[in-house]
């Protein structure tokens, strides 16, 4: 009994003693919160940030940074974006941006809740900068800004882009670009220039050119005594077991658009899908021999599916109507040949984006003369022409190509924007684009005498406005 007594006791008093060491302990006293620091952040990558402003030409930039904290980090955001982080501190997280200019800001929270940030720019030059021509007006051709020649031009546009313009230059001299992006200078283009480049590159390092076109009235040559006239055909929309092409219309229309634009035709008929049968390609053709004057032109253009028979070695073009591989619905080269040897008109210029175009030939390759004096042209005038351009011979070539353009038609309107001069022959814009298409593609383009219609050695000349 006593011994139990006495256990009893010596229990219950170690049990006080310890809750008396307890209570006689010291409490823990925290610091106040503005006595501690708020948690800093060091920006590694991207280098040139924290305060400053970064160009960049991707669509994301990776964040990489330090975080640290004297009781720990909770979170570290990234334009609201949890950022990846390791127990020493590293951040790291990427970042999409927005063409133009982007702000990062970084947040850092310990865990008491204590926040700070870091902020910085970055531009995305997603875009080369743009170039708008305000003064003086003029129509745009193919990217080409015409303007009346005049003593004294006053230029007048605006450039921007997403990272800044850093330089803009018009005929190579440096112009300053007003906070507003407008820009101005005034020129006095001498006799002999005819064009006006302007440049300009952002802080990217991406370049613009935008041109423009001085046009001076000049009277029409000499030996131009009839008009010129022309018929468009194009098309896609091929059924049966004819498969559709994707750009024989845009390239069609393309051609009309920059005949119209620079070039001194009468009149320009176009024939154009459902519109380019068999019958009103045939009949179009037929009425313009019978009804244009001796001294007149006519510039044919195909473009759309062409073909070849091995049975009766001949070649043909395909009509929106003809839907069965038959060649009672074909319009053949001998069919062409027949209607181009009429009397009139003095120049005719067949040019034909098609398969196996070049069986129209059948004869050799005409070389186009070197000579480029009014006399020449004269002579060139004077004599009857019956001529194909071709996009190739005896061989299929490309519907698709540059800029949605097929190879032969894209090459064929930069000739006819590149040829300098009031007037120029078939023979050069053959010779402008025959290297680039046959480099770009399969096909060797074709330009002679179509045989058997009367060619006498003219030539079809192109007359600018």
């Amino acid at each position: 009994m006593k011994r139990t007594l006495f256990l009893f006791c010596f229990l219950a008093g170690t049990a006080w003693a310890q809750e008396g060491i307890i209570l006689k302990s010291e409490p823990l006293i925290l610091k106040p919160k503005n006595d501690l620091p708020p948690p800093r952040v060091r920006i590694l990558e991207p280098r040139s940030a924290s305060g400053g402003n970064l160009i960049v030409t991707t669509d994301s930039v990776s964040v990489k940074g330090v975080a640290t904290s004297e009781i720990g980090i909770r979170m570290i955001e990234i334009n609201g974006l949890l950022a990846t982080r390791t127990a020493a501190g590293d951040f790291e997280l990427t970042i999409p941006l927005l063409p133009g200019k982007n702000q990062i800001t970084v947040t850092v929270q310990d865990v008491r809740g204590t926040s700070n940030t870091d902020r910085f720019e970055v531009t995305y030059g997603a875009y080369p900068p743009v170039i708008e021509i305000l003064e003086p007006k003029g129509i745009e051709v193919r990217g080409i800004r015409r303007l009346e020649a005049a003593q004294v031009l006053m230029l007048r546009g605006k450039a921007y882009g997403g990272s800044g313009i850093r330089n803009l230059r018009v005929n190579g001299s440096t112009v300053p670009v007003a906070s507003d992006s407008v820009f101005w200078k005034e020129l006095r283009p001498p006799v002999g220039q005819d064009s006006i480049v302007v440049e300009a590159t952002d802080n990217a390092g991406r370049t613009s050119r935008k041109m423009l076109y001085l046009e001076r009235k000049l009277p029409p040559p000499d030996f131009l005594t009839g008009k010129s006239y022309a018929l468009i055909i194009g098309i896609d929309s091929y059924n049966g077991v004819w498969q559709a092409l994707k750009n024989a219309v845009r390239d069609a229309r393309a051609v009309e658009t920059l005949l119209k634009g620079e070039f001194q035709f009468e009149h320009i008929y176009s024939l154009y899908e459902q519109e380019a049968t068999r019958d009103n390609i045939i009949g179009k053709i037929e009425w313009l021999v019978r009804n244009l004057k001796p001294e007149d032109n006519l510039l044919v253009y195909y473009s759309g599916h062409g073909y070849k028979d091995e049975d009766f070695n001949k070649g043909f073009w395909v009509p929106i109507d003809a839907t069965e591989q038959s060649v009672t619905r074909y319009i053949s080269n001998s069919d062409i040949q027949t209607m181009l040897n009429a009397k009139s008109p003095r120049h005719v210029l067949l040019v034909a984006d098609a398969c196996f175009a070049g069986d129209i030939f059948k004869g050799s390759r005409m070389m186009s003369p070197l000579d480029n004096s009014p006399d020449f042209y004269m002579k060139e005038s004077s004599r009857k022409s019956r001529q194909a351009l071709t996009s190739g011979g005896v061989e299929p070539v490309l519907d698709g190509g540059r800029e949605g353009h097929s190879v032969f038609a894209y090459y064929f309107l930069q000739a006819m924007v590149n040829l300098r001069g009031a007037y120029f022959d078939a023979g050069q814009v053959y010779d402008e684009l025959r290297i680039p298409v046959t480099r770009n593609s399969d096909q060797i383009p074709q330009f002679a005498p179509i045989k058997d219609t009367g060619d006498e050695g003219g030539q079809f000349i192109f007359v600018r406005k």
